[in-house]
Parts: C-alpha cells; structure tokens; sequence
C-alpha cells in the first residue's frame, strides 16, 4: 500500500491560500455553505472541502480545480451526507474534518479517516466520559494534567473508527483507545493501519488520522510556503 498525505491548519489559513479551489465546489456545497448561520462555522465548512480538494490533488498529480467532491451513505444511499469521496480519483480515498477555527484532510490508497477537535478548558464531565470512553480511559483523562489533550486524542481516535464504519457514536464507549498511540506527529501502526496524531504538543487543537499507508503530515500553520507544498 502506497502512503497518504494529512494536510491540517487553521481556517483562515486554508480560506487565504485555497481561495481559487472554490470555483470547483458543486451547487450542493454552495447550498450548504449558505445555510450556516454563523460565519465562523461556514468558513471551516468551507476550509475543510477546499482542503480535502488540494490534498486529494496532490496525492494524484493533478490540479483541485479539477476535482468534484460527492457524498455517499452506505446505509441509506442520501448523498447529502456520509462517506466523502472524489469521483475523478477511484482509487484514492478521502476524509476531511472541520472543528473550530481548524480544519484537517486525508488523501490515500485503501481505508482513510480524520478527525480534528479542539481542545476544551478544564475535565469532560461525567456524562461526556460515560458517552465517550472506557471506565479506564475516563480514570486516565481525569487523572491526566491536561485532560482536555488528553480527551481530545482519543475523542479524534474514536471518531476515525466511525467514520471508517467500525463503530457508531453510541458504542463509544466500549471501544478502547490503544495506549502508546500518541507520539506528537509520528505515525505508528496499530491493528494492520497507520494512527498519525498532533496537536498535543501545543495543546490547542488535537487531530487523528487513521491510514493504509504511510501517512505524511503537513501542518499550515508552521508552513511559510505562499501555495501548499511539502516544507
């Protein structure tokens, strides 16, 4: 299996140096780009789609612009929603996410996933960790001296194995984070797939990336290049 490229960064970052990208967005994006009231969230909707676009590009060798993004759900057949995929590019597959003022993407043969969120102040209460993690995990995050990192990495881990359909949000809590998996940008195989995370090093926003191949990361915020190319 070939690798696979993870392009992450801040929104406004994206919306700078991606801007022409949008003339390629379906009219089912507009219309969805159009219906977020807050300005904020419609700028990371928008980051995130402009994004996925470059990234799946890259991997292929051809231009955004020239790239459509569709949706499919496997359970209902709706294509306003569900598996993101580019029908230009069958063999390569793409995820994208949007969290506050941050978006991430992943392009690469086989299976692919990613996850972005950012990192709330203080514990998750008592509801969030019975929803979200294990009895141990919950122990282990309320115990951490950065329990919102520490939630974060494995809420992104979690949410990579329902987007790959392994789980759903109401079994999340039986589902429990592989320990070890968090070496700040260093991808690390784990059950037959690369894990790639970032973000617990500045604590602000915390990413997960689930891929086939070798994942490469690539950080906007810390890239000086006026267009996205490897740093």
């Amino acid at each position: 299996m070939g690798s696979a490229l993870v392009l992450a960064g801040e929104s406004a970052a994206v919306l700078d140096r991606l801007q022409d990208v949008r003339a390629a967005f379906t009219a089912a994006e507009h219309a969805r780009a159009g219906r977020f009231r807050s300005p904020a969230a419609r700028d990371d909707y928008v980051a995130a789609h402009l994004l996925v676009r470059s990234c799946a590009a890259r991997v292929a060798g051809v231009p955004p612009t020239s790239l459509t993004l569709r949706h499919l759900c496997p359970g209902c057949g709706g294509s306003d929603h569900g598996q993101p995929y580019v029908p230009e590019l069958p063999g390569i597959s793409v995820s994208l996410s949007h969290t506050r003022g941050h978006v991430a993407a992943v392009a690469g043969e086989g299976d692919v996933a990613v996850d972005a969120e950012a990192v709330r102040p203080g514990a998750p209460s008592a509801a969030v960790c019975r929803q979200a993690l294990t009895a141990a995990e919950a122990a282990a995050v309320v115990a951490d001296t950065r329990p919102g990192v520490a939630f974060a990495l494995r809420w992104t881990y979690k949410e990579c194995i329902v987007k790959l359909g392994e789980a759903s949000l109401g079994t999340l809590h039986h589902i429990e984070t592989p320990s070890g998996l968090f070496p700040a940008d260093i991808p690390v195989q784990h059950a037959g797939r690369w894990v790639l995370q970032w973000g617990a090093d500045q604590g602000t926003v915390c990413g997960t990336a689930l891929t086939s191949g070798i994942p490469a990361l690539e950080n906007l915020n810390t890239c000086n290049m006026p267009t996205l190319r490897r740093c």
